[in-house]
This record gives C-alpha cells, sequence and structure tokens, in this order.
C-alpha cells in the first residue's frame, strides 16, 4: 500500500469520526446523572406483619436493597426518584434496575411526623418502620 497525502488525509478523518462517535456515546450513555435518596429515607426498614418475617428494605445513596430471608438480598441501582410532598407526607417513585439490567419501580407514601417516620409501599396496609 502506498501512503500519500490523500490517505493521510482520509486516515485523519476516519479517525475524527471513530472519535466523535465515540464520545457521543459516551456522554449519552455513560454520564448519568447521580441519583441521591432524600436522608430521611437512608437506612433499613421493617415491619411487623408476618408475611414479611426475615424481611426488610433497605435504602442507601444510591442503591435499593430487598432483604428476601435465609440471609439473602437482592441489591438494585437506583436511576430516578420523583418526589410530590403535601403537609403531612410525601409520595416517593423510585426507579431502578436489579443487576440484570431490568426496570422496576417503588412507590411508597411516607410519613415523617408519624413514629419518627413510616412508610406504606403503595396499595399496601402495612406499616415499615426503621431499625434501630
Amino acid at each position: 500500500m502506498i501512503i500519500n497525502e490523500r490517505t493521510i488525509a482520509e486516515n485523519i478523518k476516519r479517525y475524527w469520526m471513530v472519535g466523535i462517535v465515540t464520545f457521543g456515546l459516551a456522554a449519552l450513555f455513560g454520564c448519568q446523572q447521580e441519583v441521591n435518596v432524600p436522608s430521611e429515607i437512608i437506612g433499613t426498614w421493617n415491619t411487623s406483619s408476618a408475611k414479611y418475617k426475615d424481611r426488610y428494605i433497605q435504602f442507601t445513596e444510591n442503591a435499593l436493597i430487598f432483604g428476601l430471608g435465609n440471609d439473602q438480598a437482592s441489591v438494585n441501582v437506583i436511576k430516578k426518584i420523583k418526589n410530590e410532598k403535601d403537609q403531612l407526607m410525601r409520595f416517593f417513585t423510585f426507579y431502578y434496575r436489579d443487576l440484570e439490567g431490568e426496570k422496576w419501580t417503588l412507590s411508597i407514601l411516607y410519613f415523617p411526623y408519624q413514629d419518627n417516620g413510616v412508610f406504606q409501599l403503595q396499595n399496601r396496609n402495612e406499616l415499615w418502620k426503621r431499625c434501630l
């Protein structure tokens, strides 16, 4: 192969295009906004309901962990949080992904002024309290 100015110019152009496309894809998919769970929700929560014996829900700054019993847990990365407030409660919707990448949501009603903060899962009656 003979290298001339035209070949060099084409290669430089090709490398620039690859670089621009790579940078664009990285910016689009790799630089996601960091999500921070509100401090009032961070912690481990359980309920006295017999149905959820040995179960817990834990919120960290950017993860949602479900205690599944028998010392097993499901760790999930929170991607987005929607927060609606009124005077007596807050409605949170957590958009998260499991370790396989599947998308899920969890919605809770948080009552900050009841028993130092409790929450209910949407459409459920059990009250979840922070573990001390």
